[in-house]
């Protein structure tokens, strides 16, 4: 069929209508098909007609790159109405059609109705193309969602939104589909305005509303909010989903300030969300923007001023973090957490000055029938004034002064559960003017910088005290040391060790932190502690020099020198090449040894090898390089004292003819029926050895004829 048109004044246009049979390479497309082409201008339009086939897969594929669709294939089916329109001419060509399907394609959230294709060919290929899917969301019966679809992310995302009338209202039951079950309180939502979002690769299905929503927990108080954003995910045959209202939450309806209308004490902006993974729990988030999480000016029953108007109280501010409600997904328990900072607003000024400036930071947690709540960072913040050794009457020296510290109660928490218990940290920083104990330099300031010292707040004496109701019983351990990270340093297994000057020039030793006990009930306690000696120790005798001369006793201090060094580790010598070294000896007992054994010492120094084992023991001494201490005072008020040494202490006590040699190993003592006896458990072996007889011994060792009557001088210890 082939005619020409030509309206008065115009040029004439041909067109032609063209019908007959189609078909596209693999199956694509089957059916009756009529085109007309209109010329000179280069527009065309097409269609199928009914009973035709599309196997839109196909079709798809042949049009698009497979790496671009879906995985999942949308089936063959019957279209209703196919129209295509477009221009071309011989080089490129553009054409947008659409597809009606003669049934529906059920996929599951929705039903597909339409696909529309734009497509754009040059010589050189396609230069660009679109797929859109027009389906239909069923609602409810008087609601019908119309959704526009792309390509996305492996999958189609389908995207829509509506208005609703206002004598058909909307729920958020209407939106869900079937198997989610939302508790009942938040499908109370008056809906206005939704658009929706799904995406059939991440199988996703979102919604974002706007309405009226009111969620109410009874006599506690209620969450309003306009702006409801749900969000629903396919994990197997089960659905993960979220709903967040935007709005306020208000909480704790109360006549708080006596007034006689009672009002939310809990009154915030911001976000709550009620999610089912792992099991179901709400989440307030508060908006920290503009306010929105403080409530403030809530009186506190500690008087700020009296006057004839009555009684002014003091205020403090809430400033919320977060709230949370929920359900343990395997023990069952419902659980409710707070995150808030308590600042006081209005307060007497003695409190003031020991309150934290900044607030104090408060966790609030209770699952089951278990409570806890902490208060975090320092609660209570005590300066101490100047601390100063005072002045000697009748002296002429100065007091010594050691600074400004402060006293910090901290982390304080109780727990309820099976047990109750109390918890917190006293944090002490050390006085301002501690270090100045090394000595200092002639600008004043210390030689050595061991302590962090008030004002600085980055580190302090910490010491963790934890009470329980059952027994009951307190422990303290140290949880940290105000030493500089080049004095103090942890081991590798779980000790400290503490290094002061360079490379340990004053002292190298490890240890582990105190532990504390005590006993509430008896109104006892117990600590120990161990060391251990890694390097010779030098004691800074900074301080004992500023006593002294506190004291007017300066000429001492003169004969001071600035340290002491003791060869702790390095003990001499007394056994060198095989020979007594008796000057050693002599030097260790401060010169102080008798002539004669100096005389019988000298005789034998040459016969080492001829000595006792014990002796010789003694003679290459070595000092403990481990101590344990413990300490125990029970309520009645006995005392027990254990010390262990590892290797053991060893000690020469000349007693002329004799020297009395003592190894202790530990020892412990004590009272016992509050003092009515007393306890003593020693560990150490006695060794005594006679000076004359050895001597005697040594100098005949090898003459067989007196040996057997003296003996072998290897033996002669008792």
């Amino acid at each position: 069929d082939f005619g020409v048109t030509q309206p008065l004044g115009d040029s004439p246009t041909w067109y032609a209508n063209v019908s007959g049979q189609l078909g596209v390479e693999n199956a694509a497309v089957e059916g009756d098909i009529y085109a007309t082409l209109s010329l000179p201008d280069p527009r065309f339009s097409a269609g199928l007609t009914d009973y035709s086939t599309v196997d839109l897969t196909a079709l798809l594929n042949g049009l698009f790159q497979a790496s671009h669709l879906p995985a999942s294939p949308i089936p063959t089916v019957n279209c209703e109405g196919f129209q295509v329109n477009g221009t071309m001419n011989p080089k490129a060509f553009d054409l947008a059609a659409s597809l009606k399907l003669s049934q529906t394609i059920d996929l599951g959230w929705f039903t597909l109705e339409e696909i529309g294709i734009a497509l754009g060919y040059t010589g050189g290929g396609i230069k660009g193309s679109t797929v859109l899917f027009n389906a239909q969301m069923q609602i409810t019966e008087n609601y019908q969602l119309t959704l526009e679809a792309g390509l996305k992310d492996g999958g189609w995302l389908f995207e829509g939104s509506f208005n609703a009338r206002q004598e058909h209202p909307l729920s958020l039951q209407d939106f869900l589909p079937s198997g989610i079950d939302i508790p009942s309180d938040f499908l109370n939502i008056s809906i206005t305005t939704a658009s929706v979002s799904l995406n059939t690769g991440e199988e996703t299905l979102s919604f974002a509303l706007q309405g009226d929503m009111n969620v109410s927990f009874g006599d506690a108080g209620s969450v309003s909010g306009a702006s409801i954003q749900v969000d629903i995910s396919k994990n197997g045959k089960d659905y993960d989903w979220s709903v967040a209202v935007t709005g306020g939450i208000q909480l704790l309806k109360l006549d708080w300030d006596g007034d006689g209308d009672e009002k939310p004490l809990i009154d915030l902006k911001g976000q709550l969300k009620i999610t089912n993974t792992p099991a179901v729990s709400i989440a307030f988030i508060a908006d920290k923007t503009n306010g929105g999480n403080v409530i403030s000016n809530i009186p506190i029953l500690i008087p700020y001023q009296v006057s004839a108007s009555g009684i002014e109280w003091s205020l403090m501010d809430f400033t919320f973090d977060s709230i949370a409600l929920g359900k343990d997904s395997q023990t069952k328990d419902w659980y409710f957490n707070a995150d808030f900072n308590l600042t006081f607003t209005r307060i007497i000024k003695q409190l003031a000055a020991i309150l934290p400036k900044s607030g104090i930071d408060v966790a609030l947690s209770i699952k089951g029938s278990a409570a806890s709540i902490t208060l975090k960072n320092d609660v209570l913040e005590i300066p101490i004034p100047d601390i100063t050794i005072p002045q000697i009457p009748d002296t002429s020296a100065g007091p010594l002064e050691l600074g400004a510290a402060e006293l910090a109660l901290a982390n304080l928490s109780l727990t309820i559960d099976k047990n109750i218990s109390v918890a917190c940290d006293l944090k002490f920083f050390l006085p301002a003017k501690l270090n100045n104990i090394f000595g200092t330099d002639k600008q004043g300031n210390p030689k050595i910088t061991l302590f962090y010292t008030y004002p600085d707040k980055d580190r302090s004496l910490d010491i963790h005290f934890t009470a329980t109701a059952s027994g009951p019983s307190i422990t303290a351990s140290i949880g940290d040391l105000p030493l500089h990270a080049d004095f103090l340093k942890p081991t590798n297994d779980g000790k400290w060790e503490f290094v002061l000057g360079d490379d340990g020039e004053y002292l190298d030793i490890g240890f582990t932190l105190p532990v504390l006990g005590f006993d509430t009930a008896e109104g006892g306690f117990t600590a120990d502690i161990e060391f251990s000696v890694l390097k010779d120790p030098a004691i800074p005798l900074g301080m004992l020099k500023a006593l002294l001369d506190i004291g007017e006793m300066t000429s001492w201090s003169k004969l001071l020198p600035d340290k002491a060094t003791i060869p702790y580790l390095n003990m001499p010598k007394f056994i060198v090449d095989g020979k007594l070294d008796v000057d050693a000896i002599n030097k260790f007992f401060d010169g102080k040894l008798p002539q004669d054994i100096l005389n019988a010492l000298n005789s034998i120094k040459d016969q080492v090898d001829k000595l006792p084992t014990e002796l010789l023991d003694y003679l290459n001494l070595e000092l403990p390089k481990t101590l344990k201490l413990y300490l125990n005072v029970t309520g009645s008020g006995n005392v027990t004292i254990q010390f262990a040494a590892d290797p053991g202490v060893q000690l020469l006590i000349p007693s002329f003819p004799s020297i009395m040699g003592l190894r202790l190993r530990s020892f412990s003592f004590g009272e016992l029926f509050d003092g009515i006896l007393f306890s003593t458990s020693i560990d150490a072996d006695f060794d005594d050895f006679d000076i004359i007889s050895l001597i005697a011994a040594a100098l005949f060792s090898g003459n067989d004829s007196v040996e057997k009557y003296i003996g072998n001088p290897k033996n002669y210890h008792s």
